[in-house]
């Protein structure tokens, strides 16, 4: 892998690779992450990747998703990591809390942040692929927070744009997907 980084240094490709790969064996990927991050600072695949080593479901610890999420999009004066705050909170409240998903997100709190990061994430002039799969993140948590204000809104920005890979999380990523869309018009 390190080959593949020699090859194209500027592709985020084979450190996003060398992630998952870490999080497999159960190394330390913080040097792999840091390293990339200095050449793609706001890159989509590098953070996601990063976010899932840090869940406690994958032999992280509670509270390092959100701790992540929170550090890098304040970090980033882009706003284009504002995703993570979703994405974070949808982890934590999918897979490391015993109170389940709707009541976690019923946090005033935790909705408050989401939606603060929404309004940031909103702000940019973007539609590549990257955004996009960043705006599935709080479609989703939109959704799961029964928030239709918010989710209609989501789904306007996504113009009819679709990525199973954020709606996984679900049994039935399509229907589930379809659901929320049709709940949300």
């Amino acid at each position: 892998m390190q080959n593949s980084i020699e090859l194209d240094p500027n592709s985020p490709g084979p450190y996003a690779a060398l992630l998952t790969v870490a999080r497999g064996k159960g190394t330390n990927a913080n040097p792999v992450f840091e390293d990339a991050r200095r050449k793609f600072p706001t890159d989509f695949s590098l953070h996601l990747q990063m976010l899932g080593n840090l869940s406690e479901r994958w032999s992280g610890v509670f509270g390092n998703t959100l701790a992540f999420a929170r550090q890098r999009s304040s970090e980033d004066n882009t706003n284009r990591l504002q995703w993570l705050i979703p994405a974070a909170h949808l982890d934590i409240a999918m897979f490391e809390t015993d109170e389940g998903i709707s009541n976690y997100l019923k946090k005033k709190d935790v909705r408050a942040e989401i939606q603060s990061a929404f309004n940031a994430y909103s702000s940019l002039d973007a539609n590549d692929q990257h955004y996009l799969e960043g705006m599935h993140y709080f479609a989703a948590t939109f959704f799961s927070m029964l928030d239709k204000k918010h989710t209609k809104k989501a789904f306007k920005k996504l113009k009819g744009h679709y990525s199973p890979d954020v709606w996984a999380h679900w049994a039935d990523s399509d229907k589930f997907f379809m659901r929320a869309k049709w709940w949300a018009s």
